[in-house]
């Protein structure tokens, strides 16, 4: 053993030792370097160091005293631990802007790092108040051990102990997210998609005006306030901000997933399994992650919800129920947590938020209908739906909920029939499952040998994989005529309908096994309301002639997919010999498609929903050179990216909303085809446009183009239409962008 090695070991022990007093001193080093960045002070050099100050006071202050100080959470781990700690942060900083908007406080950077600092000064002299109180501070300061000091200098090694912690496939799928983000950096450009221009411009906003633009985006500015958070403590422009939050959602959500996974299947292996297929498979969860969205932190937060609930619950569903002892203790320890991360995701995202309240609301129906001990936590989730129901009456952050406005525009003998059509089903699935509910244990070792409901058996061993196989064509050529006729998705979509269809039948097929299990049966009945609300956003986008509504429910339903799929393979895993062979197989070749086909649809997306610099650079050459009011006619979506670049967000004199700088009409078929600019009469619609709204229109050529109804997505125009528009006489191009391939994005003016 080298000298260095020994005395790096003791240097390692020391700090061990006195971990809790190391992390407070760090705390306050950490505020010290972002109250320096915020005052201008620190000099560039150390500028990309407090970067990691910046991480470390959003991930673990103010709120880590209380889950590793303050109180002892017997139910939980470490891990699961740190997750809830990462959840209450956020919470608390999504609040803290909340609040102090809602008290005139202008939202500047010292505003966010004192109330935060304050509220960690709190904590922490609780905690010592309590240690002293309790005559343990000395042993808080220095922790107690039986470690054989010269053993320890002598053996120990950090990558020995970071392997046994990790494992070499957590090791390996850490290395697998981070190069996953990484790619997002290494191809250039800007951000996916185009909601988070508008975001980015509400940052721009408030870093401004120190004050919440509360009617835009809907008035749900947790997203926004979180964001202007890392802005402030780490100068990083808001342009940067969308790609930089990947080094949060996707980490966290991991995090929060593995630990869910954990509590399910109880092996690490299966936990980091279910990860990996969430990270890079078409199920939803990558996207919500992916995107610079408020529905991604919503669901988080949603999932960190489910968690502590779905701990709580297991001593719940046990074969003899809880007690009232058992019922009541450690009750606040998950009732306060659950409330403070609701409330932030309903300012974060509403809509999201009530979707995913109800999912649990019916999770805890159907306990509190079967036994009210087992169901307990139902009156937890009513207080839920009463502050939900508040915010409302209140029109706090409640925007998004206006897409229920064209469901009370429908016929009323629709709406009805609908209502009476959902509580019916709703009350026999109730009747159905309380009845076929059981606690006790073994029925699914008995399932799964064939000892007990042989059908499961006998199709498992004779019919699964050809009726799988048959069910996919099945399903593909479905898509491929559907798509044909109605979506015009690019073919390369056929493969993700084809790996979607894989996991999905899967996933059923083992739920339909799973579900006889208590834990299982709990994971069984958040998968059916999820797909009852699928099936019902569904049924509402087709009669408001919309396609957008039912896809953020299925991708909330992404992580009850990985667990139906999982649960699959660890049945085959137990019964062993072929069927443990069987397993790996299925699971390599599907592991590979959804490779093949995830790389396919995100090269794909990334094409179609990125602004190319060419289109940016048209965008703002109209904004250095324009400043009124004009009509603009283009992609849908593009709308944010003029608010970024012509809002006045310096002049604080001006009250405008971000939709009054320009009158921006979405592109569309009678728009953008130029076939269709002349009336049958001879009345051109783009220049009596220009007359009738006394306006200036331009209109920014683009060769795909998204629809905003119908059962199309995208529109198209062909080279031979993209040609005519060079000799419309009506028309004056005015700009054009050019890419290196001689890619044009030019600008129209209507003469």
């Amino acid at each position: 053993m080298s000298a260095i090695k020994i005395s790096l070991n003791k240097i390692l022990l020391y700090f061990r030792l006195r971990i809790n007093l190391f992390f407070i001193v760090l705390s306050f080093l950490m505020f010290s370097s972002v109250f320096l960045q915020i005052s201008g002070i620190l000099v560039d050099v150390f500028k990309d160091l407090n970067l990691v100050s910046v991480i470390f006071i959003l991930l673990l202050l103010p709120s880590y005293p209380i889950y590793f100080f303050i109180f002892k959470f017997e139910n939980l781990n470490a891990v699961e631990r740190l997750s809830l700690t990462i959840v209450t942060n956020l919470s608390i900083y999504i609040l803290e802007g909340f609040i102090g908007h809602s008290l005139k406080i202008p939202l500047t950077p010292l505003f966010f790092l004192s109330i935060t600092f304050f509220l960690f000064i709190i904590l922490i002299g609780s905690t010592v108040i309590i240690q002293i109180k309790n005559k343990s501070l000395s042993s808080f300061i220095i922790l107690q051990t039986d470690v054989d000091k010269e053993r320890f200098y002598n053996d120990f090694s950090i990558l020995k102990y970071i392997k046994d912690r990790l494992s070499l496939n957590g090791i390996l799928l850490i290395i697998f997210i981070l190069l996953f983000i990484l790619s997002d950096f290494a191809r250039g450009g800007y951000f996916i998609g185009f909601d988070p221009w508008l975001h980015i411009s509400i940052i721009r906003s408030i870093t401004e005006t120190y004050q919440l633009p509360a009617g835009e985006y809907f008035g749900a500015m947790g997203l926004h306030i979180f964001s202007v958070v890392f802005q402030y403590f780490s100068g990083i422009s808001a342009i940067n901000i969308p790609r930089f939050s990947l080094f949060y959602t996707f980490p966290v959500s991991s995090l929060i997933v593995y630990c869910l996974l954990m509590r399910v299947f109880k092996n690490k292996n299966l936990a980091i399994f279910g990860v990996y297929i969430l990270t890079f498979t078409s199920l939803g969860f990558s996207y919500l992650m992916y995107q610079y969205w408020p529905s991604g932190l919503t669901f988080i937060q949603g999932l960190m919800i489910f968690l502590l609930l779905f701990i709580r619950l297991q001593a719940f569903i046990k074969e003899r129920p809880p007690s009232r002892k058992e019922i009541f203790t450690g009750i606040f320890k998950t009732y306060i947590p659950v409330i403070l991360i609701l409330i932030s995701a309903l300012i974060t995202h509403s809509l999201m938020a009530l979707i995913i309240l109800i999912s649990f609301v019916w999770i805890y129906l159907i306990y509190f209908c079967i036994n009210v001990r087992r169901g307990f936590d139902f009156f937890l989730l009513l207080g839920l739906m009463g502050i939900f129901l508040l915010f409302y009456s209140l029109n706090i952050s409640t925007g998004h909920l206006r897409v229920f406005d064209k469901f009370f525009s429908l016929p009323i003998q629709y709406i009805v029939s609908g209502l009476i059509a959902g509580a019916s089903v709703i009350l026999l699935s109730i009747l159905y499952i309380r009845k076929d509910t059981k606690f006790t244990t073994g029925r699914y070792k008995l399932i799964i040998f064939g000892k007990k409901k042989k059908f499961y058996k006998t199709v498992e061993d004779r019919f699964f994989i050809p009726i799988l196989i048959a069910l996919v064509i099945i399903f593909t050529i479905t898509f491929f005529i559907a798509n044909f006729f109605v979506f015009n998705l690019n073919s390369y979509f056929i493969f993700v309908g084809f790996e979607l269809a894989l996991y999905i039948i899967i996933a059923l097929w083992g739920f339909g096994v799973y579900r006889f299990k208590p834990r299982g049966k709990v994971l069984w009945l958040w998968a059916i309301i999820l797909v009852f609300l699928i099936f019902a956003g569904l049924i509402f986008d087709v009669f408001t002639n919309t396609f957008h509504f039912y896809t953020r429910i299925f991708y909330i339903s992404s992580v009850v997919i990985a667990i139906g799929f999982i649960s699959y393979f660890q049945k085959l895993m137990k019964l062993g010999g072929r069927n443990e062979t069987k397993s790996m197989i299925l699971i390599s070749l599907i592991v590979f498609f959804s490779l093949f086909a995830s790389f396919i649809d995100i090269s794909v997306s990334r094409e179609i929903y990125t602004l190319k610099k060419r289109e940016v650079s048209t965008i703002q050459w109209y904004s250095n050179y324009t400043n009124e009011t004009n009509t603009i006619v283009g992609m849908n979506g593009w709308e944010h990216v003029f608010v970024y670049y012509n809002f006045p967000f310096d002049n604080l004199s001006y009250d405008l909303s971000f939709k009054q700088i320009h009158n921006f009409i979405p592109a569309d078929n009678d728009l953008m085809h130029p076939e269709n600019h002349v009336l049958s009469n001879g009345t051109n619609f783009l220049t009596e446009m220009k007359k009738d709204t006394e306006m200036e229109i331009y209109l920014l050529l683009s060769d795909n183009f998204l629809l905003t109804s119908g059962s199309s997505f995208f529109g198209q125009l062909t080279p031979e239409e993209i040609e005519h528009y060079y000799n419309l006489n009506y028309l004056n191009r005015i700009f054009s962008a050019k890419s290196e391939n001689g890619e044009e994005m030019p600008i129209y003016w209507v003469i």
